[in-house]
């Protein structure tokens, strides 16, 4: 396995479970474009769930991820609803910059 791949996972899932988006989207967005389909279902959650983006997440999402067809197709209709909403809104616009507020999570004492 190569180490730089490996630790670009672990650092992504550990940036995204932080809320460090930036990060995790670098990471992610590396593996995703040498072909990782897991690394491009993270990368697809989090323009939808994050930055709010779903037709960014719909085409991450159709390049091909890791996970079963049936789930693949649950999440393809549901983007497409969202894409087709936002664009019916007028919402339809560049991914939203991220608030230093939105980068980091609090930390539990």
């Amino acid at each position: 396995l190569d180490l730089e791949r490996i630790a670009r996972h672990t650092r992504g899932g550990i940036a995204k479970g932080t809320r460090d988006d930036q990060t995790a989207l670098l990471d992610f967005g590396v593996l995703s474009a040498d072909g990782d389909r897991a690394a491009r279902l993270e990368l697809a959650k989090l323009y939808e769930h994050r930055l709010r983006d779903p037709a960014r997440a719909l085409e991450t999402a159709l390049a091909g991820t890791s996970e079963p067809a049936e789930d693949a197709e649950r999440r393809r209709v549901r983007l497409e609803r969202k894409a087709d909403r936002a664009r019916q809104l007028g919402l339809a616009q560049p991914p939203r910059e991220l608030s230093p507020s939105r980068r980091s999570k609090p930390t539990r004492k």
